[in-house]
This record gives C-alpha cells, structure tokens and sequence, in this order.
C-alpha cells in the first residue's frame, strides 16, 4: 500500500472505553494516489510517533545563525565599555611599573659589585689611616713624656733658684738645679754658696749642659 501524508487523524474507541482491555486502535484516512481513493487503516506506534514528529515546529536555523552571529558582535563590543578601558589602562601602567622595578633591580645588581669593591678600598684606606693615626698617638705621647720630665725640672730649677736669691750665709744650703731630662739633682751642683765660688768651668758646663737638656760632649 503506497501512504500520502495523512489528511486526518481521528482516534476511535467503543463504548466499554471504562474497561482498558477494550479499546479500539486509534485509525487514520490516508488517500491512495494510484486510484484517487480514501482508505481507512490503523495506526501502529511508529506511524503515531513519524505523525507527531511531522507536525511538530522544526528550528529555524537561518535566524538562529544570525542571532548567534549578534551576540558574538555585541560581546565583542564590551572592551569599548569605560570600565574595562580603565583596567587595561591600569593593567599597562602596572606592566610599566614592573618593567622599571625590573630594571632597577638589575642595575642595582649590576652596582653591588662595584659598590663592594669600593666600600672594600673605603675600609683599607681607612685602616691605614687609623694606624697612621695611632702612631701619631703613640709619637705625641712619646714627646709629651719627654716634654713633661723637662717641664717639672724647669719648675723645680725655678723655685730653686728664687729660693737661693734669699740666702745671706754662705754656709747655708743651696736648693740644687735639677737635669732637663731626668729631673734629678744636678749631682755637681755646689752645696752653698761658698762652694759656687770655687767651681771650675768643667763644672759649670756639666751645670749649664744639664740645664739645656742637651747631652754635654762628655756624655757624647
């Protein structure tokens, strides 16, 4: 039998519809386009569900092509919203940033050897330094241990010689002169004034060299 699409679709079924054993299969009319004729036939499931399948509404996909295609162009026009321009603005600015925190730290690593060399010759200098320094130090102490002995002596002969001013008696005791450098009595120096007339000029030299804190030729 040749089948044309069905022209009606009518489901029959008797009067004991209330008692499911009973029903009558659904039919349907299809027209025989060999002799012109309407026949009445029955329905199986596969024919039922190729009828439904027939009449339900099929997707337009020429609309949806486009539809797709305005959604695709809309979205693409998000990055023209101001706020995303400002982030990609922010994004650049903070790649920037990072470039130079980059570059700077490569040339501080660059410096730190240079740095340490110069800071190492710094540290050198400066020891040498301290040790000139410190023997500076230690000469001027030298010197001012020298000067001092000289110093006390140079009071001492002082006082000496304005106490023995006062002194009449040629007897009495005359305050000796003490050396330049030892700050010791002067061991030729005359007991009184009696015995300072009768010195000898090799006696006064070795006075007038202990005085001067100058090694007298006999000590040479």
């Amino acid at each position: 039998m040749t089948r044309t699409r069905p022209l009606s679709l009518r489901f029959k079924r008797d009067k004991s519809f209330c008692s499911h054993r009973e029903r009558s299969p659904p039919h349907y009319t299809s027209l025989d386009s060999a002799t012109g004729t309407a026949r009445h036939c029955k329905i199986t499931t596969e024919d039922a569900t190729a009828i439904i399948a027939d009449n339900l509404p099929q997707p337009d996909f020429v609309t949806a092509a486009q539809h797709l295609t305005n959604h695709a162009t809309e979205i693409g026009r998000v990055a023209n919203v101001p706020a995303f321009q400002q982030g990609n603005q922010i994004l650049d600015a903070l790649n920037n940033l990072t470039d130079r925190i980059t570059a700077m730290s490569t040339q501080v690593a660059d410096m730190k050897p240079r740095l340490t060399d110069h800071l190492n010759g710094m540290d050198n200098r400066l020891g040498g330094l301290q040790q000139r320094v410190t023997a500076g130090f230690v000469r001027l102490e030298g010197r001012i241990n020298e000067v001092s002995p000289r110093l006390d002596a140079s009071n001492h002969s002082v006082l000496a010689i304005m106490n023995n001013t006062s002194i009449i008696d040629g007897s009495a005791a005359l305050h000796p002169f003490h050396n330049a450098n030892t700050n010791q009595p002067i061991p030729s120096f005359p007991a009184n004034a009696d015995a300072f007339q009768n010195l000898t000029v090799p006696d006064l030299d070795i006075i007038f060299w202990a005085l001067s804190a100058c090694r007298s030729p006999q000590q040479a």
